[in-house]
C-alpha cells in the first residue's frame, strides 16, 4: 500500500499557493512593488513675507533627501480658521532633484525664478500652516511665521 499526503493537507497547500500568487499579481497590477525603495523625502524650512495688504511671498529652502526627484505642484496656506488659499507659482511647479535642493535656487523667494505667492490677508508675527503637494501624491506640512 502506497502512502501519500492527506487530501486536507493538499487542499491547504493549494489554497496557500493560490493566495500568495493572488497577492503578488494584485501588487504587480497596482504598481505596489515598482515603487518600493524609490521615494521622495522633502525637508522644508522657511517663512512668509508680507509685502502689502493682500500679498504674501513664500521664502523656503526645500531639500530632497529621497532617492527620486520631487515635483511640487501645489502649495496651500491655511490660516487659524482653517481657510485655505492656493499659491500662485510663477514656474507652474517646483522641481527638487533627488538628493538636492530645489532647482530654482537655494530658496524660493520674491524676485527669484521660483516665485511663489499667496493673495491672502495675514498678520505679521502669526504662524500659518503651509502644505506642499507633490505630483506623486505626498503632502508635506510646515508651520511658517509671517515677517
Amino acid at each position: 500500500m502506497r502512502k501519500g499526503i492527506s487530501p486536507v493537507i493538499a487542499t491547504v497547500i493549494l489554497v496557500a499557493v493560490a493566495l500568495v500568487l493572488a497577492v503578488a499579481l494584485a501588487g504587480w497590477v497596482m504598481g505596489i512593488w515598482t515603487g518600493l525603495g524609490a521615494t521622495e523625502a522633502l525637508q522644508i524650512a522657511g517663512y512668509l513675507n508680507k509685502t502689502d495688504a493682500n500679498t504674501v511671498y513664500l521664502n523656503a529652502t526645500i531639500v530632497n533627501k529621497g532617492s527620486v526627484a520631487a515635483n511640487i505642484s501645489n502649495i496651500v496656506l491655511i490660516d487659524q480658521t482653517g481657510s485655505a488659499t492656493t499659491a500662485s507659482i510663477s514656474a507652474g511647479w517646483i522641481f527638487v532633484p533627488a538628493g538636492g535642493t530645489n532647482s530654482t535656487g537655494p530658496t524660493i523667494d520674491a524676485g527669484g525664478a521660483g516665485d511663489v505667492w499667496f493673495t491672502a490677508t495675514v498678520a505679521v508675527g502669526k504662524t500659518y500652516i503651509v502644505r506642499f503637494f507633490t505630483t506623486s501624491g505626498n503632502i508635506y506640512e510646515v508651520s511658517m511665521r509671517v515677517t
